[in-house]
């Protein structure tokens, strides 16, 4: 047995002698000082067990899409397809297309990852969606049925279906889903404007395609936007999400949907910084769609500027929160209203606007015709404004100038 040898002299003596008493003293120490903590176990254990409750109450409706899409040079997810592709081994493509599809790296050092949307790559991918009405209603992203061939629709009870596509929003990717079948079971669409950063969420995927899979984690941020779609207000979360696990659900502790699984940062391997559409976002979609086909999105007809800390202090302003309306378009709703230039928009329907994304995300949720109550700051004062938004023109790209919902 080695034992431990201590040097010593004048000064370092005593307090040799103090650790090794102490090291005694652990060694003699009763076991009960040892013992775990029961209601942290306890604890722990109610957390596994919420958990597992929410998986078994929200799988059945998670369904396993697999679609016909022909593979373009480029596409998002061929690196991940050929690094992760088949537990490690070669890609499942054929072997005439390996040499056009390998991976083109970049010289060293390495850029930062850039997010991308997660979906594999291959003539038959796999991703998800999951049921949010008992006669076949399915939410998913655009981009994964985007220019598809044909859906196949794999419930968890093992039955197929062929999917159609009911609309599409790719200023959102967004898109909805039909199968032929009745008495489904469904997840709810929650309220994912109540998620603070820190609360738990736990999505379901069918990660490599190899089954469902089941995470947890925390909402780590709120209103991202990486420049995947034209609208954007993602949720940040530390989740892993991995290949096939797009178009999942997000889903808070009481087992309702806030958000669809959407976007990842890294190699698709799980690297815990995930991105989801908000479903306060997706449910405005999803009525649209089902009732026409189209979206239609209101326009209010301003261009902005953000409130700095510099104009905040000249404007008297007590937060840099809110929008200062840089022009009005001529005709607009927001001159109808009596919108002015130098105005600061701090209120939209009830909800302070914290940043420009908010409001475009807002006023673009909203059909023409609706009718929004504005809260603005003129000269230092506070004033009431009721705007009846007019329509707005798609557009697939945020325009470089900021003006809100620009034709």
């Amino acid at each position: 047995m080695d034992v431990l040898k201590f040097k010593s002299n004048k000064t370092g003596s005593g307090s040799c002698v103090m650790l090794v008493l102490s090291m005694l003293a652990l060694l003699t120490a009763p076991a009960s000082a040892f013992a775990r903590d029961d209601n942290a176990v306890a604890t722990l254990r109610q957390i596994g067990r919420i958990f597992a409750e929410i998986s078994e109450k929200a799988s059945p409706a998670v369904v396993v899409l697999t679609v016909d899409k022909p593979i373009s040079r480029g596409q998002l997810g061929a690196e991940q397809w050929w690094k992760v592709g088949s537990g490690g081994r070669q890609p499942a493509l054929p072997s005439e297309l390996l040499d056009n599809y390998r991976p083109i790296r970049p010289d060293p050092p390495y850029p930062r990852p850039r997010p991308t949307r997660i979906q594999p790559l291959g003539l038959k991918s796999r991703s998800l969606g999951f049921i949010v009405s008992d006669d076949g209603h399915i939410l998913t992203c655009n981009h994964i049925v985007d220019g598809v061939q044909k859906i196949n629709a794999e419930l968890a009870d093992g039955r197929q279906f062929e999917a159609q596509v009911v609309g599409t929003d790719p200023e959102t990717d967004i898109a909805v889903l039909k199968i032929d079948a009745n008495n489904l079971p469904v997840l709810k669409l929650g309220d994912s404007d109540a998620l603070e950063v820190g609360d738990w969420v736990v999505g379901i995927g069918n990660a490599m395609g190899v089954g469902r899979t089941f995470a947890a984690g925390l909402v780590t941020a709120k209103s991202i936007g990486l420049g995947l779609a034209a609208l954007e207000d993602l949720v940040q979360t530390s989740i892993n999400l991995q290949i096939g696990d797009g178009g999942g659900p997000l889903l808070d502790l009481d087992g309702n949907v806030v958000g669809i699984n959407v976007a990842t940062i890294g190699d698709g391997s799980g690297t815990g910084i995930n991105f989801a559409i908000p479903a306060g976002m997706a449910k405005g979609i999803y009525e649209q769609l089902i009732k026409t086909g189209t979206i239609e999105r209101g326009f209010l007809g301003i261009a902005y500027k953000d409130v700095d800390a510099v104009i905040a202090k000249a404007l008297g302003l007590e937060t840099t929160e809110g929008v200062i309306i840089a022009d009005v378009i001529k005709d607009s709703a927001a001159e109808k209203a009596g919108i002015r230039k130098n105005d600061v928009l701090v209120e939209f329907n009830g909800k302070a606007i914290k940043s420009p994304g908010r409001l475009i995300i807002r006023v673009a949720a909203l059909k023409p015709g609706t009718q929004a109550e504005l809260v603005i700051l003129r000269e230092g004062q506070r004033q009431n404004l009721t705007v009846t938004l007019g329509k707005r023109q798609s557009m697939q790209s945020r325009t470089q100038d900021d003006v809100l919902d620009a034709p």
